[in-house]
């Protein structure tokens, strides 16, 4: 089978490290450390993300601070429609729905 191609965003920071231990439970529903947070913000993004064939991860390592990363799959791109010696054309509109 082809493998499939993905979009990689990657997001860094050197401020405070997240423990090793809650590392592990960053993305469990209502898991916060904040006072006034519901901890349903990971948890909601990771369902979303894999809900969508894609991945989330995090470490936190002392050297290279925290990095987010969320991988997507890709949608193969559409070629224009040609017609034979001329300009693209835009594709049939689909019917409305409404």
């Amino acid at each position: 089978s082809r493998r499939q191609r993905q979009m990689c965003i990657r997001d860094s920071n050197n401020g405070a490290l997240i423990p090793e231990d809650l590392l592990e439970k960053v993305f469990e529903p209502y898991f916060t450390t904040k006072w006034s947070g519901t901890g349903l913000g990971l948890a909601m993004v990771k369902k979303i993300v894999e809900e969508h064939q894609g991945r989330i991860a995090i470490e936190s390592h002392s050297e290279k601070g925290t990095t987010v990363e969320l991988r997507l799959p890709t949608l193969r791109p559409k070629v224009p429609y040609r017609r034979r010696g001329g300009p693209p054309r835009r594709p049939p509109r689909r019917p409305s729905t409404s």
